[in-house]
């Protein structure tokens, strides 16, 4: 599904889906274009695990930023069969039937610090589950995350590391973490 709040944008972002593996597009539940829905940092668009709804918060959508928030939507799909990621999934839906659509505007902090916890509880627990894709590449990529390299990896996508790629990420923003290093790559 996708909803818009400028109709426009509709066929640039059916062709943008056309072109995108049939693996990575059928993560996607809905793309929502709306001033309504903001994004952690003030990025440009965002996915949230547990809905696999990726939002442009008023943003132009491009091909770059609309396939690299589809590959996170893929990579929920990987955890959603895990114990934990159900308890949180659980959680979310619960929170989203409460609230309606634009449930992350209004949770209190309370509901927020739960969500957070659940999220990251079952990322920890995927995460060290040996044969997951998380854990080969992780395998692969060896420590090249920030709490590893001991510098800060970009908050926003657009940043590049001065003088090219670094410790096997392609941006800066790669070397955030795993989510976001395989979204860049």
């Amino acid at each position: 599904r996708i909803k818009l709040s400028e109709k426009e944008k509709l066929p640039t972002i059916l062709s943008i889906l056309e072109k995108m593996p049939p693996k990575v597009r059928n993560g996607i539940n809905d793309i929502i274009i709306s001033e309504k829905y903001p994004c952690p940092y003030h990025t440009s668009a965002c996915a949230y695990p547990g809905f696999r709804d990726i939002f442009f918060p008023g943003t132009p959508v491009t091909e770059e930023n609309l396939y690299h928030e589809a590959v996170h939507t893929n990579s929920f799909m990987d955890e959603e069969n895990s114990p934990e990621f159900k308890e949180f999934a659980s959680y979310a839906l619960g929170i989203k039937r409460k609230y309606g659509e634009r449930a992350a505007l209004k949770w209190t902090e309370t509901e927020t610090e739960k969500f957070s916890n659940l999220l990251r509880r079952s990322r920890e627990k995927f995460a060290a589950r040996s044969g997951t894709n998380q854990q080969r590449w992780k395998e692969v990529a060896d420590k090249v995350y920030e709490e590893d390299i001991g510098e800060a990896a970009a908050i926003k996508r657009d940043t590049e590391w001065a003088g090219g790629p670094r410790y096997g990420c392609v941006r800066r923003y790669a070397c955030k973490n795993y989510f976001e290093d395989r979204a860049e790559f």
